[in-house]
Formats: C-alpha cells, structure tokens, sequence
C-alpha cells in the first residue's frame, strides 16, 4: 500500500481535494503493483510554505512505498504529479518538492510485511 501525502499552500474545498485525489490514484498506477486500490492519500492544503525567504505557492509531497520500484517508474510519477498540480492548482515545478522512501517492511492490516 504506497501512502501519498500532498501538503500544499493552495485553499481547496472538499470537491477539488476529491478530484485531486482521483487523479493522483489514477497516477500511482505508473508504478508496478501500485493502483488506486491500494493508495491510502492523504491531502493537506492551507499550509504556509515558504521559500526563499517569502511564501510560496507550492507543495510538498510525501510518497511511500513498500520495497524499491523500477527508476523509470517513478520519474514518470514524479512528471505526472508536476503536471497535476500544475493543472488542479496552478502549482509551478519549480515550486514541488518530493520525497520518495521505499521501505523494507511495512505494516497493514494489523500484520508486518517483510
């Protein structure tokens, strides 16, 4: 189960947050085993992201996996999500930042996954 956070300055009411989390789901599909099905997303906006001395209209995503997926799987997420936010919220690349942690364990369902 990847985790995607997206923590952002721009305001959203609960409608685009719901279109914004579909298109992320639909996204997260770039990476093998990965699907909507599975993503747990959590979207923050409101948040006061500064910069360069000064506040930023930006984001800050967080996307965890279990275990490492194919390079070429996540630049094509990490693409995509820039041209998401882009498009949702007028969000330049410039201004996304991105961690990406891929994890030897992880825990679901109240079990540990190796």
């Amino acid at each position: 189960m990847p985790y995607l956070s997206v923590r952002t300055s721009v305001s959203m009411d609960c409608a685009k947050k719901d279109v914004l989390q579909k298109e992320l789901g639909a996204l997260i599909a770039v990476i093998p085993g990965k699907s909507i099905d599975n993503c747990m997303i959590d979207i923050t906006s409101d948040c006061g992201l500064f910069m360069r001395g000064g506040p930023i209209v930006g984001a800050f995503v967080d996307l965890r996996l279990f275990r490492p997926s194919p390079d070429e799987a996540k630049s094509e997420f990490l693409a995509g999500l820039c041209k998401i936010l882009n498009e949702q919220l007028g969000i330049e690349k410039e201004n996304v930042y991105c961690n990406l942690l891929e994890l030897p364990q992880w825990g679901s369902a109240g079990k540990l996954l190796l």
